[in-house]
């Protein structure tokens, strides 16, 4: 037997950033990732970060709609600081109407992706395209925005953030039925399992409406308790591949 050494603090320059949804505790949502990291066994060189944000109670969704521009801006911030911390390639993972706290982002994420390797003004450095930030994979699970505008203007903004775009959706999602009946906003994209014809190699629809196992009622929240999820998103951080050189998936359209 021998000693396997450990990643260094220095030598972690990856993160996953978490980002939850509606009315979901900082303890939570700390607890869901953990659940993640380990039932997925991340790589130790991948750091494992949630961002928290005021996510709101029973009645305060429209109020949280209305303030998400202003709530988006910390997290460019958030990237900004690990970026300065050493990180130089993020994973973002957001759920439910936590996909929209991202998408209310975008210009700021686009601004911080394309300007992060330039020389600052205070440090007096120069930037180099190697530590630039990368966005690698942005993921949704069970997003909450509205396919009626996320594709044609959304969708194009994603990709010029990131490198792959994957959804998770799930045609019987309770949560988001209930949502689209309520608030009338249209259907959320995490609702909408057909292929989206947009940059097919880089973007990716994965249907979970089949699956069975610890899977809630309400088919929202298990995206860190399916096994198969689960070992599928790790497959995609370790690869960065499209769903059809994953492993786990099945093709369901041809197009």
């Amino acid at each position: 037997f021998g000693l396997v050494p450990q990643p260094s603090y220095q030598s972690m320059s990856t993160a996953l950033v978490f980002i939850h949804g509606y009315n979901c505790p900082i303890d939570w949502a700390c607890m869901r990732v953990g659940q993640l990291s380990s039932l997925a066994k991340l790589s130790p060189h991948v750091m494992p970060f949630v961002f928290s944000w005021p996510c709101g109670r029973t009645f305060s969704y429209w109020q949280l709609l209305h303030d998400l521009p202003t709530l988006a801006q910390d997290l460019p911030r958030f990237l900004e600081a690990l970026y300065h911390a050493g990180i130089r390639e993020v994973h973002l993972a957001a759920h439910s109407l936590g996909c929209e706290l991202v998408t209310a982002a975008l210009p700021q994420l686009q601004a911080l992706v394309v300007g992060s390797g330039k020389p600052s003004a205070t440090s007096g450095g120069t930037g180099d395209e190697d530590s630039e930030l990368r966005i690698s994979t942005i993921t949704f699970f069970n997003a909450t925005c509205p396919r009626d505008t996320f594709i044609p203007e959304t969708l194009p903004r994603l990709l010029s953030t990131c490198h792959r775009l994957t959804l998770y959706c799930d045609r019987d999602d309770v949560a988001l039925v209930s949502s689209d009946m309520l608030f009338r906003r249209g259907k959320a994209i995490g609702r909408c399992t057909e292929t989206i014809d947009y940059e097919m190699a880089r973007v990716d629809v994965v249907d979970c409406t089949s699956m069975d196992t610890n899977v809630n009622g309400l088919r929202h929240s298990y995206f860190d308790l399916n096994a198969h999820v689960v070992a599928d998103f790790q497959e995609l951080l370790r690869t960065q591949h499209g769903a059809s050189r994953r492993s786990r998936l099945v093709r369901t359209s041809m197009d």
